[in-house]
């Protein structure tokens, strides 16, 4: 390889190395007190993965009763409405709440999902995340309420 295209290729590695979030360690415990939503979102989301299809039976340890719509679209919502649930088969499972005022509530998702995946994840979110082989974007939506997203990526 040529000087100048040397120098380029050795530059825009380390450029792209710059993109990529920071990891924290793998999480080994749960953080205490971890609040009802997030451990739903473990029990019906994560360990449902990654086509989603025993998710359903799980969030009816929730007390959630699914529907399936017209495109096969599951939603449903907790006897006492403190949860809802939505779950594109195969795709994407979200679960949602009221607004809490916990402001660290990002930070125990982002905690509970390593622990759940057994993966290494950034400190941010959106984050892509792999979960029994397959790549997912996780996100918490804090706007008008608190709504935890798995979606598999594209490509």
């Amino acid at each position: 390889m040529n000087k100048p295209l040397a120098v380029l290729a050795s530059t825009m590695l380390l450029a792209l190395g710059g993109c990529a979030k920071p990891l924290a360690p793998v999480v080994t415990q749960l953080p205490p007190e971890l609040p009802p939503v997030i451990q739903a979102f473990a029990d019906i989301c994560i360990k449902a993965a990654p086509d989603f299809a025993a998710a359903a039976k799980a969030a009816e340890a929730y007390s959630i009763q699914s529907k399936a719509d017209a495109a096969g679209v599951l939603t449903g919502t907790s006897m006492d409405k403190t949860l809802n649930l939505q779950i594109k088969p195969g795709k994407e499972c979200v679960i949602s709440t009221i607004k809490q005022p916990n402001t660290d509530l990002t930070q125990k998702f982002l905690r509970s999902v390593s622990y759940f995946t057994n993966e290494r994840v950034p400190h941010t979110l959106p984050a892509k995340i792999m979960v029994n082989k397959e790549l997912f974007i996780f996100h918490h939506d804090r706007k008008n309420a608190e709504t935890f997203v798995m979606m598999k990526a594209k490509g």
